[in-house]
């Protein structure tokens, strides 16, 4: 029997209330209006903390960098306590490895930025790391590390963190003050109690100035003493005001106002988005293996040829150069037997060369890893053939590393250029001793040497000002 005409109306606006329905829904959908109140008292703390943050940019007040950090760590703490109910392993997440290291290095850093200051030529470095360290204890407190872990999805971790996660919810913290409490009718109430105390605390508070000056200008025509006390008392209040505002500067007061909304919004964004929202993205380690499986068609007599070409110019380069390294590591044992100007000369002359080929070896592997038919590590030949190629690329690390800190530091002290220079070189030297080591070990070494360069920068930054003296 065919429907009737009235019973299809009413069908299609059941339909029409049930996508009304889907459209109000949020990522605060979920939660209770107690949980809701506190996102929405969140907005104004992140608020607070993005001027303050904007004062570092602006006014660069480094002295801020440690209350910022404390203030952002313990408000995402306090949202994850305060979330009973959520599908994210937030429990799992406390007890990471990279949870806890990354929120003691972003204290570390930002107590090392209110110390001492930005370090000259560190200090877009220290920006980074103290960045870079804040995202991944977000991504990894509340579960949103591709892998679990750090590894070889982490360009895809930190693109959640700096664009999909905080500008997917950029408008979040206008979204949580849209939201309906169930409670409405009660905090309706509440508000307009509050808001009658508030009216009636300035009324007071203005009728009872009025009435004060009233009676002092009263009372001073009677007694000259008394006129002489409010004469001193209205110049200590013009002065203390006078000197008071002379020293703030509203247009900057008002710049970072204003640019500390956007700021605010981003960083509600991360923070609310890696606690409420949903994974949509399908995107994770076993599909980028997926992804690249029809990449892997070379065989392993490309990866001999590459290699092996390689291996043949290092060998070359030590053999006919040999004379020439010694005359090298013989030049800092003597302080009287070499100038600062050949000194120089000699630790600058082919150090980053020596950082660009060691890289390139890393190239080389990566882009095996990608290609290859079969992994490096995973065949006698071609693993044999990568040791050789580290071994040279541990080498070459270990010459440029003898120049800086052989030659130039040792013999005529360290500079901030030099001192970024030798962490670097010893970062790429651990890297390339964990390629050997992962060769015959199945290691994290991926993670193990994100972790190491930024736990040694922070050390880096706290030798700085001692080492420089």
């Amino acid at each position: 029997m065919e429907r009737t005409l009235q019973e299809q109306i009413e069908e299609q606006d059941y339909q029409l209330d049930d996508l009304d329905d889907l459209e109000e829904q949020t990522i605060f959908s979920p939660l209770d209006d107690t949980q809701i109140k506190i996102f929405k008292i969140g907005t104004i703390v992140f608020y607070l903390v993005a001027y303050f943050y904007t004062a570092i940019l602006v006014q660069l007040k480094t002295i801020y960098s440690l209350p910022v950090t404390v203030g952002l760590l313990l408000s995402t703490e306090f949202l994850i306590k305060k979330l009973h109910t959520t599908s994210i392993p937030l429990k799992e997440g406390a007890k990471k490895l990279e949870t806890r290291v990354f929120f003691t290095l972003t204290i570390a850093q930002a107590t090392a930025l209110s110390i001492w200051g930005a370090h000259q030529q560190l200090d877009f470095f220290q920006f980074l790391a103290i960045h870079l360290s804040f995202a991944f204890y977000v991504l990894s407190r509340t579960g949103w590390l591709s892998q679990g872990r750090l590894g070889i999805m982490v360009w895809f971790d930190l693109m959640q963190a700096f664009y999909t996660l905080p500008f997917k919810n950029f408008m979040a913290s206008c979204i949580v003050f849209l939201h309906e409490e169930e409670s409405s009718e009660k905090t309706n109430d509440s508000y307009s109690k509050n808001f009658q105390h508030f009216v009636i605390l300035i009324g007071s508070l203005l009728a009872s100035g009025v009435l004060v000056y009233f009676v002092w200008t009263q009372l001073s025509q009677v007694s000259g003493n008394f006129a002489n006390l409010f004469i001193q008392l209205s110049a200590f209040s013009q002065t203390f005001f006078d000197s008071l505002f002379s020293k703030i500067d509203i247009a900057t007061i008002l710049a970072q106002l204003f640019l500390a909304i956007p700021v605010s919004l981003y960083l509600y964004g991360l923070i609310v988005g890696s606690l409420l929202s949903e994974r949509t993205s399908t995107f994770n380690y076993q599909v980028f293996q997926e992804k690249v499986q029809p990449l892997r068609a070379i065989p392993n007599f490309a990866a001999y040829i590459v290699i092996g070409s390689l291996l043949v110019t290092y060998i070359l380069f030590f053999t006919t150069g040999l004379s020439e390294l010694g005359n090298l590591l013989s030049a800092g044992t003597v302080t009287e037997a070499i100038s600062p100007q050949s000194a120089s000369s000699i630790a600058v002359t082919g150090f980053w060369q020596l950082v660009r080929v060691s890289l390139l070896n890393f190239a080389v592997l990566g882009a095996f890893y990608l290609i290859s038919k079969k992994p490096l590590w995973d065949q006698i030949g071609t693993r044999l053939a990568t040791t050789l190629l580290f071994i040279f690329a541990t080498l070459l690390t270990l010459l440029a590393g003898w120049k800086l800190f052989g030659v130039y530091i040792y013999l005529y002290g360290p500079t901030p250029l030099r001192l970024l220079s030798g962490w670097f070189v010893l970062v790429l030297l651990v890297w390339c001793l964990l390629i050997l080591i992962r060769l015959y070990k199945p290691i994290q070494a991926i993670r193990i040497g994100i972790l190491y360069a930024m736990i040694s920068f922070t050390i880096l930054c706290y030798l700085y000002p001692f080492l420089l003296k």
